[in-house]
């Protein structure tokens, strides 16, 4: 736990663990207390409470230097005065190793992240992407038991960011490096982790793969906040009118679910099905997405007239005005109560259930 204050709490009893030569990312909005983990990890701040442990070693007590971790800053943190060599070997030259292995070391990792041409420039001289490069090269070539990235993305345009991204993996893969990586870009840590750690106002949210994450999301909030665009959420609040939506062993367990507190149902936007079905809805805006148009749909459900997104091939001819007929793929369904997903079965799983 880290507190700021007396009523400011910046990481709540977040408990979670990284595996050896895992990638891990911390998701969440700005302000939900990723980076302040990243920081309690790497000793730029205080525990207030809880152990953390490294190689199974507590080290709340040890300064940043002692834990054996480097971090890599959004900011990159180079040092003005100094070349892309001195950058990287920096490092080194503190712990005092013999000259002939930094120069091994520092050309090797130069090498490995195509930097080799630019060991004599200075930071100023250097594009995002290749100063970007060299604050990753300064945090691989310690050879660390634990790398700690700070959003190193964020400051790039869109199209160096993905092509980063994708090279970061690799080269995390190929090393065998134990990272954990912050970001608030869903897409990045869906792309990149092993595992996503979800966060908001300082708690853990959910913990998993992401594709469970993305499929399978434990409340409201993952589910809003993993997708782009985000899921269709909606409050039921007339069983008659989920009839043209769910099947009648769903109604019953949805009607139930409704005694106990607010139901709400969630649909992807990939999982809406164009063209035919029950539902109808006009479309309100249209949004070109490459080989996809992103349709609004001002559909007439549960006596209110909701908003949903739908995915449709940039083929179709689909105009603002017209309506459209729709349903809802029923085995993509998600159902909320209270903010929190529930599980429903329908009575043939049940069955099914029963028999074995």
């Amino acid at each position: 736990m880290k507190r700021f204050g007396k009523s400011v709490i910046a990481v709540n009893k977040a408990n979670f663990f990284v595996d050896d030569d895992e990638f891990v990312s911390l998701l969440g909005p700005s302000g939900c207390g990723k980076t302040t983990t990243l920081r309690l990890i790497a000793g730029l701040e205080r525990a207030d409470e809880g152990e953390i442990l490294i190689r199974n070693k507590v080290v709340n007590a040890l300064s940043p230097s002692e834990r054996d971790v480097a971090m890599v800053f959004q900011s990159y943190a180079l040092y003005p005065h100094m070349n892309v060599f001195r950058n990287i070997a920096i490092p080194l030259e503190i712990r005092k190793m013999p000259k002939s292995e930094i120069k091994e070391r520092v050309e090797s990792i130069a090498e490995m992240l195509g930097i080799s041409e630019l060991l004599n420039r200075k930071p100023r001289e250097l594009s995002g992407g290749q100063r970007q490069r060299v604050a990753i090269g300064r945090a691989l070539v310690r050879q660390p038991n634990l790398f700690l990235l700070d959003e190193p993305l964020a400051n790039l345009d869109a199209i160096l960011r993905h092509r980063m991204r994708g090279e970061l993996k690799a080269l995390f893969h190929h090393i065998n490096g134990t990272t954990v990586y912050v970001t608030h870009d869903q897409e990045e840590a869906v792309a990149m982790s092993d595992r996503i750690i979800v966060m908001n106002s300082g708690v853990i949210q959910q913990i998993g793969a992401p594709e469970e994450v993305y499929k399978r999301p434990v409340n409201k909030f993952v589910a809003l906040f993993v997708g782009t665009p985000q899921m269709n959420i909606f409050e039921v609040k007339d069983i008659k009118s989920m009839k043209s939506v769910l099947s009648s062993q769903k109604l019953s367990a949805v009607e139930k679910l409704m005694h106990e507190g607010r139901v709400e149902i969630g649909i992807r936007p990939e999982n809406i099905l164009f063209g035919k079905g029950p539902l109808s809805g006009e479309v309100s805006l249209i949004e070109p997405m490459g080989a996809n148009l992103l349709v609004s749909v001002k559909l007439l459900l549960d006596s209110d007239t909701i908003n949903v997104k739908l995915f449709v091939s940039n083929t179709m001819e689909v105009r603002e005005g017209e309506i459209l007929k729709l349903s809802f793929k029923e085995s993509e369904i998600l159902f909320f109560l209270n903010e929190k997903r529930v599980e429903i079965e329908s009575q043939d799983q049940q069955n099914s259930d029963r028999e074995a």
